[in-house]
């Protein structure tokens, strides 16, 4: 198979890259077009910009909700970021924004080509993956902030490789500042036992939650927590666009709107299979590290890198479906042969099928019928399935392992 795509590859050294460059172009302008939002920059124009401003000028203002919604949801200092933007005009601060994001984006093919170390069609491969990439796409074109956190957890992985542990925390920590969801990476440095990691971690929190605080003030975080937060812890969205359990099992357990961005109020019967399904991804995720624990090297640490990013998108309340962007990470792992993958055409071919599933362009679905409403969450359901791939090709490394090999110590 792999001699079948080696020689393919030499016949595209035959197409110019000018050609190649054409066809990424052509790529981009479909997702362009086709990918919601179709009133593009909301995410930007409604809470970026906007906190940026908001921030010197009034900060108590700054989870102000615009038409009963939320706008910026960062914690106050984040919104610092924002206020150069609010230097331009609005039409100029987007296209800044955009243009900043292209190259975060750029930044992002690059780095992750240089961390699986791939070449030849592979490369290609990862290239058209990056180009024709749904979530990215989404999140370009909302203006929010997700391939930052890409970069960020990309380096995350480079420190890893380096040794530089500490670093390796403050990358994630940050990563976590931006996007809440991945503060699930601390528990998981806690269960590995990589203090140093877990070092950088905590101080890079404490440091810039401690300097949010002394710069706004107490009664403003609990503003964002009352406004950000607690509204939705035990209710969940349904909406189009959230891609966690949660959103899933709105989706499919109740009848509101997929356009409805409202905390629902469910039942106990809802919130059992909630808790029950969240157990089983959960408790599947620990049982196998736990057993897995004996033995570790690059393979597996890049294995569990990758477990755990689906898990802080799959178990967060809340997880739009541009936060999926960041799966770009073990799929560029995979080309790379870096992950302990199951072997064989089925286990290949189900891998490729299930990230061309998490490539789809965004589209908004209205219907309520009930099989819209699975179509609506394949998202979530392909992150799910990459995520127990994962776990057994970890299993099954283990058990290999065992029979080969002695307990090595930790890189990281």
């Amino acid at each position: 198979m792999t001699d079948f795509y080696n020689s393919e590859y030499k016949k595209l050294e035959g197409i110019s890259w000018f050609r190649f460059f054409v066809i990424i172009l052509i790529i981009t302008v479909i997702y362009w077009i086709i990918s919601e939002p179709q009133k593009p920059f909301g995410d930007f124009t409604k809470a970026y910009y906007l906190a940026g401003q908001q921030i010197l000028e009034n900060p108590s203002s700054l989870y102000n909700r615009l038409n009963g919604n939320l706008t910026f949801v960062n914690i106050p200092i984040i919104a610092l970021l924002f206020t150069p933007f609010s230097m331009f005009s609005k039409s100029i601060a987007v296209l800044i924004m955009t243009a900043l994001g292209t190259l975060a984006n750029l930044a992002a093919c690059y780095l992750a080509i240089r961390l699986a170390r791939i070449n030849g069609w592979k490369r290609l491969a990862l290239i058209v993956f990056f180009a024709a990439n749904g979530p990215l796409y989404y999140n370009l074109k909302m203006g929010n902030t997700t391939q930052y956190v890409l970069l960020l957890l990309l380096g995350t992985i480079f420190c890893f490789r380096a040794k530089q542990n500490i670093w390796a925390g403050v990358l994630t920590a940050i990563a976590a500042l931006i996007k809440l969801p991945f503060l699930l990476f601390g528990l998981y440095f806690v269960f590995r036992k990589y203090w140093h990691v877990l070092i950088g971690f905590i101080i890079t929190l404490s440091v810039v939650l401690g300097t949010s605080f002394l710069l706004f003030g107490i009664d403003l975080h609990i503003t964002w927590y009352s406004q950000c937060i607690e509204p939705y812890l035990g209710k969940p969205l349904a909406a189009f666009n959230i891609q966690s359990i949660d959103g899933f099992l709105a989706r499919i357990l109740t009848t509101n709107s997929l356009q409805n961005w409202t905390p629902i109020e469910v039942g106990f019967s809802f919130k059992l299979v909630k808790y029950l399904l969240v157990s089983l991804i959960l408790g599947t995720a620990i049982w196998i590290g736990w057993k897995c624990s004996r033995f570790s090297d690059s393979q597996s640490e890049a294995t569990e890198f990758s477990i755990v990013l689906c898990l802080c998108i799959l178990l967060s309340p809340i997880s739009w479906t541009h936060y999926y962007l960041v799966l770009l990470i073990p799929l560029a792992l995979y080309l790379g042969n870096e992950l302990n993958m199951p072997k064989g055409r089925f286990w290949s071919g189900a891998i490729i099928i299930n990230f061309i599933l998490l490539s789809l362009p965004i589209v908004n679905f209205e219907s309520n019928s009930l099989i819209v409403r699975i179509l609506a969450s394949h998202y979530f359901i392909s992150g799910t399935f990459l995520m127990f791939i994962l776990l057994a090709g970890l299993y099954t490394h283990h058990f290999q392992s065992l029979k080969t090999s002695k307990p090595n110590n930790p890189t990281i």
